[in-house]
């Protein structure tokens, strides 16, 4: 059991029936920097902060463990000593056989993940702002030559309201219908 605990990536730990570590692979030892000695019959939750502590996924883990109810996997972020404030999937299932219950819970590391999708946000927001308030007109098309985002600064230039304008085709509402074709080949051409 150990040399495939070992052989994951992802930190996995073993808990007995009063949710202590009894194993961890290397990848959990790794990540906390641990050691077996220190951890073994440790509560886990003891692991983080007091909200790592207080919080309720100890209730689900222990409901699989003991009423052998499906657990379903839950995003928890906390501060844990050493490495700081990660945001983890954590998720845990009853291990079977003859001996005393035990649960294997696995923790996905995804505060990168987390990180880059508030950038990316972040930016959307912003862009979203730039072109809200821009002193020029734009918009932008769809290949389709369908309009699908405007600005209020172009709705005013052409005197449209945005359920007249968005989602409706570039060539309906240009009088220079010239131009509006060479937009709809320039959305269309990749």
């Amino acid at each position: 059991t150990k040399t495939i605990l070992n052989t994951a990536a992802q930190p996995l730990i073993v808990l007995d029936a009063d949710l202590r570590v009894q194993t961890g692979n290397r990848a959990f030892y790794t990540m906390f920097g641990l050691s077996r000695e220190r951890t073994k019959d440790m509560p886990l939750r003891h692991l983080g902060n007091h909200d790592w502590n207080a919080h309720s996924l100890w209730d689900s883990v222990k409901a699989t463990l003991l009423e052998k109810k499906e657990f379903k996997t839950l995003e928890v972020e906390d501060e844990f000593p050493g490495i700081g404030l990660r945001t983890f999937l954590f998720d845990a299932c009853r291990l079977g056989g003859n001996g005393p219950a035990m649960i294997l819970v696995g923790l996905t590391d995804i505060t990168e993940r987390k990180l880059g999708e508030q950038k990316l946000r972040r930016s959307q927001e912003e862009l979203r702002d730039f072109v809200e308030n821009a002193s020029v007109g734009m918009h932008r098309v769809g290949p389709d030559g369908i309009i699908i985002l405007s600005n209020q600064t172009e709705l005013n230039m052409l005197g449209y309201s945005a359920d007249e304008y968005i989602g409706h085709r570039i060539l309906d509402g240009q009088a220079d219908r010239a131009v509006a074709r060479a937009f709809q080949d320039r959305a269309a051409d990749p």
